[in-house]
C-alpha cells in the first residue's frame, strides 16, 4: 500500500510539473503580439521601476504640435500680405497681379515671416522624430499576427520615409528658394516623394494589422486627394511659367496650402491610435 501511494504521489507531482511546463512554454513566447494577448486589458507596466520626473496625457501633445506647422503658417501668410504682398506675390511674369503669396515666397521670402515659421517647424519636427520609435516598434509587434513576409520590410520603409520626410522639411524651412534654389526644390521633391511613400506604406499596415475599416478610409482619402491637389498644383505651375496668366500662381499657392493641411492631418489622425497613452518623463 505505502508503495502503491508512494508512486501516486510522485505520479501527480510529475504531471503537475509537465503541465506547468507547457505553460511555461506558452508564456514564454518570443513574439510580442503572443505577448501582448496574454496581458489582461488596460495592462500597464510596473511604473515603481520608473524613475519617473513627471507625466501628462499624450493627447496633449497629439492636439497641440498640429496647431505648429498651421498656425505658423497663417500668421506668416497674413503678415506677408499685410507688409509684403507685392514682394510675396510678384514672379518672373511682368504685369501678372497675384491675390496670394506663394508657400516658398512666405516662409523664405522676408522676415520676420522665415524666422516664425522656421521655430514653429523645429519644435513641431522635435516630437515627431522622437515619435516614429514608437510607431515602429507597435508596428513591428503585430508580424506574427499579419503573418506575411514583407510586413517587417513594409514597417521598415514606413520608418524611413517617416524620418526623411521630416528631414526633408527641415530641410525646407531653414533652406529657402532664393537662397539655394538647388536644394530647396531637391527637398521639395524628396519630401513629396517620401511623404506618399509613408502614407501608401502607412495604409497597407493598417488594413493587415486589421484596424477599423473607418480609420483605413479616411487615410485614402487624405491620400487620394493630396495626390489630386499635387497633381492639379504641377499643372498650374507649368501653366503659370509658360503662359504667365492673371492669378494662376495664386491658385498654385491655394493648392500648395491644401497640400499641407492635408498632410498635417493625416499625422495627427495616424497620432490618434495612441490618444489614451502617457507620456513619462523620465528613464529606467
Amino acid at each position: 500500500m505505502a508503495t502503491k501511494r508512494t508512486k501516486g504521489l510522485v505520479n501527480g507531482v510529475s504531471s503537475r510539473n509537465a503541465s506547468t511546463g507547457d505553460q511555461n512554454d506558452g508564456g514564454d513566447s518570443d513574439s510580442p503580439y503572443e505577448a501582448s494577448k496574454q496581458r489582461p486589458s488596460g495592462y500597464q507596466y510596473p511604473l515603481e521601476k520608473t524613475l519617473c520626473l513627471g507625466k501628462f496625457p499624450i493627447k496633449y501633445l497629439i492636439y497641440t504640435i498640429p496647431i505648429l506647422p498651421l498656425g505658423g503658417l497663417a500668421l506668416c501668410v497674413a503678415i506677408s500680405m499685410a507688409i509684403h504682398f507685392e514682394d510675396s506675390t510678384a514672379t518672373h511674369c511682368r504685369r501678372v497681379h497675384n491675390f496670394l503669396p506663394s508657400l516658398s515666397a512666405v516662409i523664405g521670402g522676408s522676415t520676420p515671416e522665415r524666422y516664425i515659421f522656421r521655430i514653429c517647424i523645429a519644435v513641431h519636427c522635435f516630437p515627431r522624430l522622437l515619435a516614429v520609435a514608437l510607431y515602429h516598434r507597435t508596428q513591428l509587434s503585430y508580424a506574427a499576427a499579419v503573418c506575411r513576409w514583407w510586413y517587417p520590410p513594409l514597417v521598415w520603409l514606413n520608418s524611413l520615409s517617416y524620418e526623411l520626410e521630416e528631414l526633408c522639411l527641415l530641410t525646407l524651412a531653414y533652406v529657402s528658394s532664393t537662397e539655394n534654389y538647388a536644394i530647396h526644390e531637391n527637398s521639395f521633391i524628396l519630401f513629396m516623394v517620401s511623404s506618399y511613400v509613408y502614407m501608401l506604406s502607412q495604409i497597407i499596415i493598417e488594413k493587415y494589422r486589421g484596424c477599423e475599416s473607418k480609420s483605413v478610409t479616411i487615410k485614402m482619402r487624405m491620400f487620394l486627394g493630396s495626390l489630386l491637389f499635387f497633381g492639379l498644383a504641377v499643372r498650374l505651375f507649368v501653366y503659370h511659367m509658360s503662359k504667365c496668366r492673371h492669378y494662376i500662381y495664386s491658385y498654385f499657392a491655394i493648392c500648395e496650402y491644401i497640400l499641407v493641411v492635408l498632410n498635417v492631418m493625416f499625422h495627427t489622425y495616424r497620432s490618434t491610435e495612441f490618444i489614451h497613452n502617457w507620456c513619462i518623463i523620465g528613464g529606467w
